[in-house]
């Protein structure tokens, strides 16, 4: 089962804007585009590290209080959620090291950490797909690839990495080949 503190966003090449919408379950979805088909996805911990700013669209502000603060209750939160509002406002170089640093942090927990190991899995694979979607957007295509392919064989039930490696593998062998 999902931890109730993720909530998607969906990203698109040629624009980023979140409006949350309220799905059943523990996942809800913010969209960036009218055709959902054509946007990759990122997770966001919405209520921990400036969440809830990151999935209100409110990026600058989310990246301002997460850089003011230590969070260090929450590592993975704070790093996950500043890789996604970097890469929204488009701060690329940024973005790369925080989300290295966000999949660096997932693979440093260890037991007795209040996770299960299924879960360590699955943010481990929240921050792979979230940097594979990073990837995508500056172009790196076979970077993305990895890391989606990575994040699905970590943890297969996190939807998201799935899509994105589809999306990937969709417009890398569409007739456009645009990412």
């Amino acid at each position: 089962m999902m931890n109730r503190y993720h909530r998607i966003l969906r990203v698109s090449l040629y624009a980023f804007t979140a409006s949350a919408l309220a799905l059943p379950g523990a996942w809800s979805t913010a969209t960036a585009v009218a055709d959902d088909a054509d946007a990759y996805r990122m997770a966001v911990i919405q209520n921990r590290a400036a969440g809830r700013h990151v999935v209100g669209g409110e990026f600058e502000r989310a990246i301002d209080k997460i850089e003011k603060r230590t969070y260090l209750d929450d590592r993975f939160a704070a790093r996950n959620n500043l890789c996604v509002a970097y890469t929204a406002v488009g701060r690329i170089e940024d973005a790369s090291a925080v989300c290295d640093a966000a999949l660096d942090v997932s693979r440093k927990r260890v037991q007795g950490d209040g996770l299960t190991r299924g879960e360590r899995r699955r943010d481990e694979a929240i921050a792979l797909s979230n940097r594979g979607v990073l990837r995508a957007l500056a172009g790196d295509v076979d970077g993305a690839r990895r890391d989606f392919s990575s994040a699905v064989e970590s943890h297969g039930d996190l939807s998201e990495a799935v899509h994105n490696l589809a999306r990937l593998e969709a417009r890398a062998n569409g007739p456009t080949s645009a990412l």
